[in-house]
C-alpha cells in the first residue's frame, strides 16, 4: 500500500513538472509571421530572420524561469509523495502494533494486552473476534491443565499403595518379577509426577526458589553425572566449557532442563552428544546435540512428555529463545538466557541441591 501511494505520487509530482515545462515552453516561442509587443504603440512583426536572433535570449529568459519553477515543482513532488505515504503508515500502525503483539503470544499462556482505543471501526471488529478466540483457547488449556492435574493427583495415592504391597509381599513374590514391578512402578510414578508438575507450571503455581548462580559450573556438574551413564552405553559425552555465566533463576528446575535433554540424548540418539555453554549476545547459549538411531521411528524427535516439561520450566526462567534443531541423522537443542552480573555472595561453583 505505501510503495503504491508512493509511485501513485511520484508520477502525479512528475506530471506537474512536465506541465510547468510545457507552459513555460509554450510562453518562450512564437512560431515565425506573429507579433511582438516590444513595448510601444505599435506591434512589430516578428520574421524568420528575428525569430533566429531571438532564439538565444529567449532559451536563456526560458532556463531562468525553469529554476525559478524548480523549487515549486520540487515543493509539489515532495508533497504528493509524503502526504500519502504518511497517511499509509498512519493507517498501518494499529495493524502492525497488533501483529507484534500476536507475534509475543506463548502457547503456554495465550494471554496479550489487545486494547487499541484509538483505531477504526474495522479494525475493532478483528480485535474483537481475536480477544474471544483466545478467550475460547485460555479457557480450553485451563480446563485441560486442571483434569491433567486431577489426574496425576488421584493416580499418585494408588500408586503409592502398589509400591507399598509390593515392598511388604517380597518374599512370597518372585524376585525378578517383583523388581520389573518395582521398575513399572516408578516409572508410571515418573510419569504422573512430570505431567502434575506442567500442569503447575502451566497454571503458575510452582514455587520458585530463584537465586543467582552460575549455570556453566552447574551444567558441568550434571555433565558430570551424566558421564556414567554415557559411559556405560559406551557413548562419548563431550563438554565444551564457555565462561563463567550467571542468570536467576530456580537452580532446582534448570538442573532438571538439563536432565530432561540429556536423559533425551541417551535414549533417542546413538554416538557423541555435545554439550556447550558460550556467551553469544551478552546472553547464555546452552546447546544440546546428538546424532539420531537409525532405523523406524528415528525421524520422531519429539521430546514427548520431556519436551513438555522443558517449555514449561523454561516459561519460570528467564528464557528468551528456545528452538530445535532436527535431520535425518542430526537432533539438537539451543536455548539463551538473560544474564545477570555475579553477586559479592555467589561463589563460583554453588553447592547443587
Amino acid at each position: 500500500m505505501v510503495i503504491g501511494a508512493a509511485v501513485i505520487s511520484l508520477g502525479a509530482g512528475l506530471m506537474t513538472a512536465a506541465f510547468v515545462y510545457w507552459r513555460l515552453g509554450g510562453w518562450m516561442t512564437a512560431p515565425a509571421g506573429t507579433s511582438v509587443d516590444d513595448g510601444s504603440a505599435q506591434s512589430v512583426p516578428l520574421t524568420s530572420q528575428g525569430v533566429v536572433e531571438a532564439v538565444p535570449s529567449i532559451r536563456q529568459l526560458r532556463g531562468s524561469l525553469l529554476l525559478e519553477a524548480l523549487p515549486f515543482v520540487l515543493g509539489v513532488t515532495g508533497l504528493f509523495l509524503l502526504l500519502p505515504v504518511a497517511t499509509a503508515k498512519w493507517l498501518l500502525d494499529p495493524i502492525h502494533e497488533l501483529n507484534c503483539r500476536l507475534a509475543a503470544i506463548d502457547a503456554v499462556q495465550p494471554r496479550v494486552d489487545l486494547d487499541f482505543p484509538e483505531v477504526d471501526k474495522e479494525i475493532r471488529e478483528v480485535i474483537k473476534h481475536f480477544r474471544q478466540i483466545l478467550s475460547k483457547l485460555t479457557v480450553s488449556l485451563e480446563d485441560t491443565r486442571e483434569y491433567a492435574a486431577e489426574v496425576a493427583h488421584e493416580l499418585r495415592t494408588p500408586l503409592q499403595i502398589i509400591r507399598l504391597k509390593l515392598e511388604t509381599s517380597q518374599a512370597k513374590i518372585d524376585p525378578i518379577l517383583s523388581e520389573e514391578l518395582q521398575e513399572e512402578v516408578h516409572r508410571l510414578r515418573h510419569v504422573v509426577e512430570q505431567v502434575l508438575l506442567v500442569a503447575k507450571a502451566g497454571r503458575g503455581r510452582l514455587t520458585l526458589q530463584n537465586s543467582r548462580f552460575d549455570a556453566t559450573s552447574l551444567t558441568e556438574n550434571v555433565i558430570e553425572d551424566f558421564h556414567l551413564l554415557a559411559n556405560e552405553e559406551q557413548r562419548l559425552l563431550k563438554w565444551l566449557e564457555g565462561p563463567s555465566l550467571y542468570i536467576e533463576a530456580d537452580r532446582k528446575y534448570f538442573r532438571q532442563v538439563l536432565h530432561a535433554l540429556l536423559t533425551n540424548a541417551l535414549t533417542h540418539g546413538e554416538g557423541e552428544i555435545r554439550v556447550k555453554v558460550r556467551e553469544h549476545r551478552r546472553k547464555l547459549r546452552l546447546f544440546i546435540g546428538n546424532k539420531v538411531k537409525a532405523g523406524p521411528g528415528s525421524n520422531d524427535l519429539s521430546l514427548g512428555l520431556g519436551l513438555r516439561v522443558v517449555k514449561a520450566l523454561l516459561g519460570t526462567m528467564p528464557c528468551t529463545c528456545f528452538r530445535r534443531y532436527s535431520g535425518p541423522t542430526i537432533y539438537g537443542v539451543l536455548i539463551d538466557f538473560s544474564t545477570v552480573p555475579p553477586s559479592s555472595f555467589v561463589s563460583k561453583h554453588p553447592p547443587v541441591t
